[in-house]
Order: structure tokens, then C-alpha cells, then sequence
């Protein structure tokens, strides 16, 4: 949620004007959104690590770090980057906000989230694969509940760092196109 919120600046930026002033500097529409989301990615990599400082202190057994290094930082990139296409897709911050809640909610119920995917009628379970969340999910549980470690969870890297670098490039094409036919700026 801290991620998407900070992406969601672009478009309350954009209705301020102040997208415009920075539209005027030595810097291009990609530049303005690979900072954005490198922003939102720092906003939420906070958020992460408290969250994996109190789990740590929780925590029975040592889990392996590198794993949950590495699956933090894709789980980031892909909810950064889904909002970075989301909000490219939108048309204003109201409508932008609208969707990406719309959006979040169904994937990370879908994806086990909130409830655990064995609780879950067949049906979204079958679905639940399509969820980054699901990926981030069984990843960390299958870091903390079974110990795995980078090996275990190399797919689960890999997918959602292949849909974080797909959406980004998706969510920069799409916002940049309308800076520059002045539909943001």
C-alpha cells in the first residue's frame, strides 16, 4: 500500500501542475518515472523492514536471509511497478485510486493474502498463480514455515521480477506518452 500511494503522487502532481515545472528541466518522462518508482520502492522497502525487524524478533527458527533479501526486493519492484501501470492507465488520481484498490484487493485475496489458499474454493485457487501476491505469499512461507532458501524460491523471484520490469516498462510507456502529448503535464 505504501508503494502504491507514493506512485500515486504522479497523477496528484500532475493535477497540481507541479509535474509541469519538473516536465521543464533537462529531464525526460522516464527519467521523472524511474524516480518516482525508485521513491515508492524506498517508501516501501521502510515499511518492509520494520515489518522484518519485528518478525525477526519473532521468529523460532533462523530463516535464510539472502532468500528473503532477494524475494523482498522482487515483491517490491512488482508492486511498485503494477502501480506505476495502473496509474499510467488512469486518467486522474481519483480514478487511479479507484482501480489500483479494486485491483490490490482482488490479487491479494486471489493470491492468499488474507486468507490461506487452502481455505479457498477451487476456483480461486486455480486463479491464484496470476496474483503477484501469490507469488510473494507461498515465497515467504516457504522461506519461514520450510527453511528454504534462494534455490526454493528462484521461481518465485524470477516471476515477480519479471512482472515488475514488465509493468514498469508498461506504466512508463503509458504515462510518458501522455506527458507528452501534454495529457499529465
Amino acid at each position: 500500500m505504501v508503494g502504491d500511494l507514493a506512485m500515486r503522487d504522479i497523477l496528484a502532481e500532475a493535477e497540481a501542475g507541479t509535474l509541469r515545472r519538473q516536465m521543464q528541466g533537462p529531464v525526460g518522462p522516464a527519467t521523472i518515472l524511474t524516480a518516482k518508482a525508485g521513491y515508492a520502492g524506498s517508501l516501501a522497502l521502510i515499511g518492509l523492514l520494520i515489518l522484518a525487524v519485528v518478525g525477526w524478533i519473532a521468529l523460532e527458527e533462523p530463516i535464510d536471509p539472502v532468500a528473503f533479501i532477494g524475494l523482498s526486493f522482487a515483491v517490491i519492484l512488482a508492486v511498485t511497478d503494477t502501480g506505476a501501470a495502473i496509474y499510467g492507465a488512469s486518467g486522474s488520481q481519483g480514478v487511479g485510486a479507484s482501480v489500483s484498490a479494486v485491483v490490490y484487493l482482488f490479487l491479494a485475496f486471489a493470491g492468499g493474502a488474507f486468507i490461506e489458499l487452502n481455505a479457498l474454493p477451487g476456483v480461486v485457487r486455480a486463479i491464484a498463480p496470476v496474483s503477484p501476491f501469490y507469488w510473494g505469499t507461498e515465497g515467504y512461507r516457504a522461506i519461514i514455515a520450510e527453511g528454504t532458501g534462494v534455490a526454493g524460491i528462484v521461481t518465485h523471484i524470477g516471476i515477480l521480477s519479471g512482472l515488475g520490469v514488465g509493468l514498469g516498462l508498461l506504466g512508463i510507456a503509458l504515462l510518458g506518452r501522455r506527458m507528452a502529448r501534454g495529457g499529465l503535464a
